[in-house]
């Protein structure tokens, strides 16, 4: 696309004929538009390891590794026009005002401008490894393991990736991975069974195998994309988290996180349901001195005033409260954690020998064998306080994956099987 091409007029749209592109980009109706820095680095990971073995016994060994690694130069974008944080009466018209390319008149056509590879995201991950095997000893062999981690970075995905709260201060976020799970535990035992002779090889050729994963809970990333508290029109807000991060736990299930609500407030936080408050009418002292604390925004605004607005989230001593307008939460990235994750699977299996080179096997594997129900990542929206901290989905669902995914209720299958 040549520059003398396009219509640069004001009140005129531009890009209108050209096939694919929004017809209606215009000083008036301006659009988004991304780009690439000139001098792109391709991303680089280091990694490093460590570890030693032992043999506890002839058929018992142990593995214990650090490992660790880090990302430089990774995928990310800003948008180099976001608008200095203000009011937000007026709407997207008066933000835009506020943009630097739009300030000095230079591309009043265009809102967000959004560049990857104009920061140096990275990343960082450090393990503890733990694994016992127990190799074929009296018909059993096992293997137990065990990851304490920590992962961090400033952006959890190279193919959906989130605007930072601030372009102007992308390090700000810099914090826990979307997939920061500190504890893993994973035990595969299996066993043959001994067996005796006769009775047409019914005492014989049983094996029990079986998996138990427990997992520590995933973090959530909450965000509120309603209210545009910052006024930048960036739809990453976040909230101010004032206490111990770690009270936040145990979230996850089908009840949303507790939520406070001032008396006479409008609004998400003040909606009933069958004529009975989503949240709790009155606001905790914790909440109101966590909201006074907070910095005063464009204009004298307040947290306080915020806060009487919108609503807070309690749990524990700790409290999540929203920012006085025109400034930015002071919550990190991924700060809070729900429940964690266990499932025990298991398998039966029967074989009986044919002929030398010809054996059946009839299998029965049991999924979920306590039926116990997991959950899905849950809500982050902090605007939505009727379900923000709730699970709406089992992981199998979550992940568009019903039939053979993890997490779904008790399953059980048969399945016959001849090697030869």
């Amino acid at each position: 696309l040549s520059i003398g091409s396009v219509p640069w007029a004001v009140n005129t749209p531009i890009f209108a004929s050209f096939v694919g592109t929004n017809s209606v980009c215009s000083n008036t109706a301006p659009c988004a538009i991304g780009g690439v820095t000139q001098h792109l680095e391709y991303p680089m990971v280091l990694n490093w390891n460590f570890g030693v073995q032992q043999a506890l016994t002839k058929s018992l060994t142990l593995d214990a590794e650090y490992v660790g690694n880090h990302g430089q130069h990774l995928f990310d974008y800003t948008d180099i026009n976001q608008p200095l944080p203000g009011p937000n009466a007026g709407g997207t018209a008066v933000e835009n005002a506020r943009r630097p390319y739009t300030l000095n008149g230079q591309f009043p056509w265009f809102s967000q401008m959004r560049l990857m590879g104009s920061i140096g995201n990275i990343s960082n991950y450090d393990a503890l490894q733990v694994i016992l095997r127990e190799r074929a000893s009296h018909g059993l062999t096992f293997i137990a393991t065990y990851t304490f981690a920590h992962a961090l970075d400033e952006n959890s995905s190279d193919l959906m990736m989130l605007l930072p709260q601030d372009s102007r201060n992308p390090g700000a976020e810099y914090g826990n991975s979307s997939f920061d799970i500190r504890h893993r535990f994973t035990f595969g035992p299996s066993y043959f069974i001994p067996g005796k002779n006769g009775y047409a090889q019914m005492l014989q050729g049983w094996q029990l195998t079986s998996t138990v994963s427990v997992f520590s809970g995933r973090p959530i990333n909450p965000t509120d994309a309603a209210d545009d508290l910052s006024g930048t029109g960036e739809m990453q807000d976040r909230w101010t988290l004032v206490g111990d991060p770690h009270d936040f736990h145990a979230f996850g299930g089908p009840t949303a996180i507790p939520c406070f609500v001032a008396p006479g407030a409008t609004g998400a936080f003040a909606q009933t349901v069958n004529g009975t408050h989503i949240c709790t009418v009155g606001l905790p002292a914790a909440c109101t001195a966590a909201a006074a604390a907070e910095q005063q925004g464009p204009g004298g605004t307040t947290g306080t005033a915020s806060l009487n607005k919108l609503g807070c989230y309690m749990m524990g001593s700790a409290v999540m409260v929203p920012p006085a307008q025109g400034t930015f939460g002071t919550m990190s990235r991924y700060d809070i954690y729900g429940i964690g994750f266990w499932e025990w699977d298991m398998s039966i299996i029967k074989s009986w020998k044919i002929k030398e080179r010809l054996t059946t096997q009839f299998r029965v594997e049991i999924y979920n064998v306590t039926n116990t129900t997991q959950y899905f990542t849950p809500v982050a929206t902090l605007s939505t306080p009727s379900t923000f901290g709730q699970a709406q989905a089992t992981p199998d669902v979550g992940v568009n994956s019903p039939i053979v995914g993890t997490g779904g209720p008790r399953k059980i299958q048969f399945g016959l099987k001849f090697l030869f």
